[in-house]
């Protein structure tokens, strides 16, 4: 069969977050689709129960799974030597967390705030440093100090410009889940199949 016997305008090789994407936005264009999937189901990544983002660096990549402990024991797996370092990190990132919590900020002047300080002093502390001095301090791999700093692009800034407090309540909020709508990130793919399946798209995988 050739291109101009085709009865797809274009076929897409690939049904992860970015193949379904694209499928979505040609379909509102009625361009006549053809989804492929290698694998036994549509999603690609977003079916990965095990992991709330992936890090991917030139010589590591990092999947990123809910709760503490796991996520702890991963990097210590994969930087024995940074161990006392991480178990530290993410010992203060639930506590920073805990602090940062709306109910627990203070909610009045500057005496409300002085009593919030006297009560977490460690948001004062961390509060003034920058995470990238925090880092070099407390984690001695630079690849590590790299897959610490990944989740700053919530707060669209580097590790230089932003307090170590911030970063750590950033990865406070990731060991808690984040947020991922109802039915996690399987919820988005079942949103698109739906969607590109009502809209006349054929989607084909295995």
């Amino acid at each position: 069969m050739t291109a101009t016997d085709s009865k797809y305008d274009a076929i897409i090789v690939g049904s992860g977050i970015g193949g379904l994407a694209a499928a979505a936005r040609l379909a509102q264009r009625d361009v006549s689709l053809l989804v492929l999937e290698a694998s036994s189901d549509f999603g690609g990544y977003m079916l990965n129960p095990d992991a709330l983002d992936r890090y991917v660096f030139p010589d590591y990549e990092f999947e990123f799974c809910k709760g503490k402990d796991r996520c702890a024991d991963r990097l210590i797996r994969d930087f024995p030597g940074d161990s006392k370092g991480i178990l530290r990190f993410f010992d203060l990132a639930a506590r920073v967390f805990q602090a940062s919590a709306p109910a627990a900020l203070a909610t009045g002047g500057l005496g409300s705030w002085m009593q919030y300080f006297a009560r977490h002093p460690l948001m004062l502390k961390y509060g003034r440093q920058d995470y990238e001095s925090f880092l070099a301090g407390t984690i001695r791999d630079p690849r590590l100090r790299s897959v610490l700093a990944a989740p700053l692009f919530d707060v669209a800034v580097g590790p230089r410009q932003v307090s170590a407090a911030t970063a750590l309540s950033v990865w406070g909020y990731y060991l808690n889940g984040a947020y991922y709508p109802r039915g996690g990130s399987r919820g988005i793919r079942d949103a698109f199949v739906t969607s590109l399946a009502a809209n006349g798209v054929e989607l084909i995988h295995s």
